[in-house]
């Protein structure tokens, strides 16, 4: 224990109550005299980790602990270590306490608390299945454009009926191994091809429903692995350190970015917006001129690119730094900001609100950056891009035990209230995929696609 909290420790202990220190004496020798030097990163990271604890513990049934057990040779004997071991316990609760209190204090918006509900019920019995006539390999997708349902692997990609789980159309050379493949209207944009073997690459459009497939003809010099958008008539496709703007009927390419290291990127319908090492940046997507360039300055743990990045309501939202940010997608200027020691893998916009995930869900308004909710999961949430989605009140996102085989999705409310969870192994490390629409929840592992409709 501290030298400097026996002198409290010894005045809690008084026998008579009047010889007890008051409240505010314990708080004003447990708290420093600079309440700033209690926001460090590892203690952000404590309480953290508390809340989401607290979380979980509130989801969870309430079981009755086992009956102590009593060492006999002990029983009854209670001595003065153990009393003062007890005691020194209580004292570092009250400093946790005071320095999570101290921590809160200042303009920031408090937290919505968040919803108490019961634990999650099991799934509902899938609405359909569909199994592949061989089981997917690699990395898997899942998208949704109309009422067709896109799942595809290493190897091959299949259209899907979203009401009845009937196969439309297999293809062969859409593989999704590439990142960043996209439902648009009644199409899919995607990058197929052997990964690896620049000869056989290409750039398609899907049609949802009948599979019909158009190539992009793509200039020798454009090797990309991403589709980052396409606005208007143009399509932005990228690879590790380059940018490509291509005509969307000739392949024609309108502009270039090279060596540049991007991170992450997203497009709406005015703008493109790409997270690089320390700054954001928004191009006219017609032209590849820059409008704006906003760099973070160089402090705190933590000065990276986003991993992830989102755009809804002319808004950027991404973990720029050591924040959570929302930026104008007009100015680029800040509209908010919260400090944060977590680095987020993925950032989904839902209804008003935008979601951030690491191993837990943490929401914000996207207006505000109030805090709405926190949400865990039986394990923690998977961490990479691609298990977590959201449409209109619904949010599902996979979960997935590091050091186990514990893996499956949950489903919760645009409200944080948790809903229900499907459990069962993969056959691989990346876990289930999920995509969501309506009413309805898809999610795949390694050899199955489902279709849950979601009970509230």
């Amino acid at each position: 224990m501290p030298a400097s909290l026996r002198e409290v420790l010894a005045a809690c202990l008084a026998k008579e109550p009047a010889g007890r220190p008051p409240l505010d004496s314990v708080l004003a020798a447990l708290t420093p005299a600079d309440l700033h030097v209690l926001t460090t990163p590892a203690l952000r990271r404590e309480i953290a980790a508390r809340e989401a604890e607290a979380t979980r513990v509130a989801t969870e049934p309430v079981t009755l602990p086992p009956t102590p057990r009593v060492d006999d040779t002990e029983a009854g004997k209670v001595g003065r270590r153990r009393i003062l071991g007890i005691a020194a316990v209580a004292v570092a609760g009250i400093g946790a306490g005071t320095a999570g209190w101290a921590s809160t204090r200042g303009t920031s918006t408090p937290a919505k608390p968040a919803p108490r509900a019961s634990a999650p019920a099991t799934a509902p019995p899938p609405a359909w299945t569909f199994t592949p006539p061989r089981p997917m390999s690699g990395t898997s997708i899942v998208l949704v454009a109309g009422d067709v349902v896109l799942w595809g692997g290493g190897e091959d990609m299949y259209g899907v009926d979203a009401r009845s789980g009937r196969r439309l159309w297999t293809q062969e050379k859409a593989n999704a191994a590439y990142s960043g493949n996209l439902a648009r209207g009644s199409s899919f944009v995607v990058v197929g091809g052997v990964v690896g073997d620049f000869e056989d690459q290409r750039i398609m459009s899907i049609d949802a429903r009948t599979g019909r497939t158009t190539n992009l003809p793509r200039p020798r010099a454009v090797s990309a692995s991403s589709v980052l958008g396409v606005v208007g008539d143009t399509v932005i496709v990228a690879s590790p350190r380059n940018v490509w703007a291509l005509d969307l009927a000739t392949g024609e390419i309108r502009w270039h970015l090279s060596d540049h290291r991007w991170l992450s990127g997203a497009v709406d319908r005015t703008g493109l917006y790409l997270s690089t090492d320390p700054s954001l940046a928004a191009l006219d997507p017609a032209t590849g001129r820059e409008r704006w360039v906003r760099t973070w300055p160089a402090s705190g743990d933590r000065d990276g690119a986003s991993l992830d990045i989102a755009v809804a309501g002319g808004r950027v939202f991404g973990n720029f730094g050591d924040t959570l940010q929302a930026v104008d997608t007009a100015t680029g200027r800040p509209v908010w900001s919260r400090d944060t020691d977590t680095q987020f893998d993925t950032v989904v916009p839902a209804g008003g609100d935008v979601i951030f995930k690491d191993e837990v869900l943490r929401v914000y308004d996207q207006a505000t950056g109030a805090p709405r909710w926190t949400l865990a999961g039986p394990e923690p949430f998977h961490g990479d891009p691609g298990h977590l989605a959201a449409d209109g009140g619904l949010v599902a996102a996979a979960f997935s035990d590091p050091a186990g085989p514990s893996r499956g999705i949950l489903v919760a409310g645009t409200d944080g209230r948790a809903l229900w969870t499907h459990r069962a192994p993969t056959g691989s490390q990346s876990g289930w995929h999920v995509a969501v629409s309506g009413s309805s929840v898809f999610a795949a592992d390694d050899e199955r696609l489902y279709r849950f409709e979601a009970r509230r």
